[in-house]
């Protein structure tokens, strides 16, 4: 887009300059809807044309073509008007043709059709508008006034230019027409004096100023206001900065935003004003070496160009191009990768959507232009996939690495099932592509892919696909089977159960159930997660029910087998009674810690022996008889509350089966808190970063979960949930704070698990 100024080629050398406002690394956030100063630019110098001593760039197109102008001598005149033509990695240079008997040409703007619009001064040093064509020759635009003289400050890329005639602001349409731009809405009395067209927009909006004749009593006053033009021609003034005079505009956008500089008291500063009309002061560093500051364009999603400078309006005696976005100015200086010392950018004056910079800069004090191309960040691209899928068909994944992967690099591909929080890594999965089945399981699964460089620096993480799949009523079902029993068992037998799935499923997680006679449901098997069971034959387990399932990582089932029938026969009819007691040791104990049960099988026939079975909590414990005894650790965290903890003697050929019960008190843990800060000193500009670490002490190693409070003295200032998957760790970003001594505590809430606990105070100390 355009720029403000049109005067004094820059030809002085730089200064240090520090900008206020904006964060070490502008880029870290860049999905927050807005445009982002670069991290990092390359650097392209624009020399003078036939062996010139200066040059500087004023206008860039779409497509990367640059418009400036070139001195022979340090003078001012003569001038002419230069066209840097992109291709590829370098410019082909066109000094362009002046009017005849002209010695003076200044282009200001070039559309993508590289159409230039700016002006030449005639033989009595009056300006006058131009347009070069693509034949780059000028053709004096004389219908704009009756004595041929303007100017025209701008071109879009329908041909339609801007500009300024006869104190008239004035479009000429690509066909030649020229119409004058209407008065604004005004105040009853208020009358238009003079006006001029600064800008135009690509759909036709067009920015200027007009200077407006306002009564006062007896007298008028002479005011100077901007003005936003529709498309359809409807002018209305923006709003003034208070204690703000002389405002213009340097860009436009489609939506009426504008961007430009006003006096404010002796300085100039940069101003921007929003689609309402509404004017923001951008901010830059108090400076007494540059005070003076000026936007001189704009992209359509917000990056702003201009400069500081030492004195207003001219960067000759030092000055620095400066970049603005949401989080604040930029030294372009500091931007631009292994810059030469003898490098200065001094005034930025436009940009194109693509965030190419385009400005004056001095190499060792000589004026020269310069383009700023973004540096692209490294990407890793997940290329599209299908709308859905049917089962059986392949689902093709492929990635783009910019740039390709080097040496070292690690890919990792993973994937989210639904109700699920985690990402996990693929099986066999790695390349820049990967393929997978299509089945119902799929569904809603999303799949992304992370580039760990061997560098060690930043990773890049693809964004996710999800998988759609639609089989229209009539996919597949999954059908699982068991084999393996056999007739009957005696005890202590091993059963030795398979389970299989067709079609072959992704999916590997597998539960074993188990419904005895008598029981009203089928229970999990502990432990048994894979395809095949092993258990040891007892008498409880004749006439059981055996069922294997395919469970989603969610939890859910997928596919379930019909259930197959135990039968255990021993053989024999008497065996001696037994008498089963269970006693726990600890027998009240905190949520997280473990306590011991000890199983004493009696006879009056001998000392029983064999497996005994402890159930707490939903799971079983099995040990083994010595001498009618079984001492068997409960190592799982239990539910606080009164709990029934049952034993369980199988019997076999000699002694029969026989049970026992116990209470336990299980009360809520007891967690421990404790918390970390990012920076035990921040300003008040920055957001400090607290990591908490809850541990509920015990043998079980249970997590904590619930929700984290911050706390700044007795405030409340953040909370997070700590779920169980984080085992203790969350990390919580506070909010901004005033200055002073703060005492950051954190406290975890109550749960049904555990009490309330709270760390000790951290000191956070919080500067301007």
């Amino acid at each position: 887009m355009p720029r403000l100024f049109k005067g004094a080629l820059a030809l002085g050398v730089s200064g240090a300059l520090v900008l206020s406002a904006a964060p070490a690394a502008m880029s870290a956030d860049h999905h927050d809807g807005h445009a982002h100063v670069a991290d990092a630019y390359t650097l392209e110098l624009l020399s003078p044309t036939n062996d010139g001593v200066t040059a500087s760039a004023l206008g860039i197109n779409e497509t990367g073509d640059v418009v400036g102008i070139t001195r022979p001598t340090s003078s001012a005149q003569p001038q002419r008007t230069v066209l840097w033509e992109r291709h590829g990695d370098h410019f082909h240079a066109h000094e362009l043709a002046n009017l005849e008997g002209s010695n003076f040409s200044r282009g200001f703007d070039i559309n993508s059709d590289r159409v230039i619009v700016g002006e030449a001064f005639n033989s009595g040093g009056s300006s006058i508008p131009i347009r070069w064509g693509r034949d780059r020759l000028p053709l004096h635009e004389s219908g704009l006034s009756e004595n041929g003289r303007g100017i025209l400050n701008d071109v879009n890329d329908a041909g339609d230019a801007v500009g300024t005639a006869d104190s008239k602001a004035l479009v000429l349409r690509s066909g030649g027409a020229v119409s004058e731009l209407a008065a604004p809405a005004l105040d009853a009395g208020v009358t238009v004096k003079r006006s001029a067209a600064a800008r135009i927009s690509e759909t036709g909006v067009v920015g200027g100023t007009a200077t407006l004749v306002v009564p006062h009593g007896d007298h008028t006053h002479d005011e100077s206001h901007v003005v936003v033009w529709s498309a359809s021609g409807e002018g209305r003034v923006l709003a003034q900065l208070e204690g703000s005079s002389t405002p213009s505009i340097a860009d436009v956008e489609d939506d009426g935003s504008a961007v430009g500089k006003a006096k404010m008291g002796s300085a100039d500063i940069a101003v921007s004003w929003d689609a309402e009309g509404q004017p923001t002061q951008l901010p830059l560093e108090a400076s007494t070496e540059f005070p003076h500051g000026v936007a001189s364009a704009a992209t359509s999603d917000g990056l702003i160009v201009g400069g500081v400078t030492k004195f207003a309006g001219n960067s000759s005696f030092g000055g620095a191009a400066v970049a603005w976005d949401a989080h604040g100015p930029v030294d372009l200086n500091t931007r631009v990768g292994d810059k030469p010392a003898e490098v200065n950018l001094l005034a930025a004056n436009d940009v194109n959507e693509q965030g190419q910079i385009v400005g004056s800069a001095t190499v060792n004090g000589a004026a020269r232009g310069f383009v700023l191309t973004p540096v692209p960040e490294p990407s890793l691209t997940l290329a599209p996939i299908s709308h859905h899928y049917h089962s059986g068909s392949p689902i093709a994944f492929s990635l783009t690495a910019d740039p390709a992967p080097a040496a070292g690099d690690a890919i990792v591909w993973e994937w989210k099932w639904p109700g699920t929080e985690h990402w996990s890594v693929i099986p066999g999965a790695s390349g820049l592509t990967h393929t997978l089945t299509a089945e119902q399981a799929l569904h809603g699964v999303e799949v992304r892919a992370t580039l760990n460089p061997a560098s060690g620096g930043a990773p890049r993480i693809a964004e996710p696909a999800r998988i759609d799949i639609d089989d229209h009523g009539h996919g597949p079902v999954r059908k699982v089977t068991i084999a393996g029993l056999a007739a009957h068992y005696h005890s202590d037998d091993p059963i030795e159960l398979t389970a299989t799935v067709e079609p072959a499923s992704i999916v590997d997680r597998w539960e074993w159930l188990v419904q005895r006679v008598g029981q009203d449901e089928a229970q999990p098997v502990a432990g048994q997660n894979g395809s095949a069971l092993a258990l040891s034959a007892d008498p409880a387990l004749d006439g059981a029910e055996v069922f294997a399932r395919l469970l989603l990582p969610n939890g859910t089932e997928y596919a379930r087998s019909e259930p197959v029938t135990v039968s255990v026969d021993d053989h024999h009819a008497h065996a001696a009674a037994t008498t089963t007691r269970v006693a726990l040791k600890p027998g009240k104990l905190r949520y997280g810690s473990g306590t011991v049960a000890t199983v004493t099988v009696r006879s009056e026939q001998g000392s029983p022996s064999g497996r005994v079975t402890v159930r707490a909590g939903g799971k079983n414990y099995t040990g083994t008889l010595r001498n009618g005894t079984a001492r068997i650790p409960l190592t799982r965290a239990l539910q606080p509350g009164k709990r029934i903890v049952t034993a369980a003697y199988g019997g076999n050929e000699r002694f029969e089966a026989s049970t026992a019960k116990a209470g336990l008190r299980v009360l809520k843990a007891k967690p421990k808190v404790s918390v970390k800060l990012s920076k035990p000193r921040i300003k008040t500009s920055q957001r400090a970063r607290a990591t908490v670490s809850v541990r509920i002490p015990g043998a079980a190693k249970a997590r904590p979960s619930g929700t984290v409070v911050v706390l700044d003295g007795k405030k409340r200032i953040a909370s997070k949930r700590l779920s169980v998957a984080a085992n203790g760790k969350v990390s919580v970003r506070l909010p901004e704070l005033k200055s002073g001594t703060r005492k950051i505590r954190v406290r975890i809430l109550s749960t049904p698990r555990q009490e309330s606990a709270t760390s000790g105070a951290r000191t956070l100390r919080v500067v301007r």
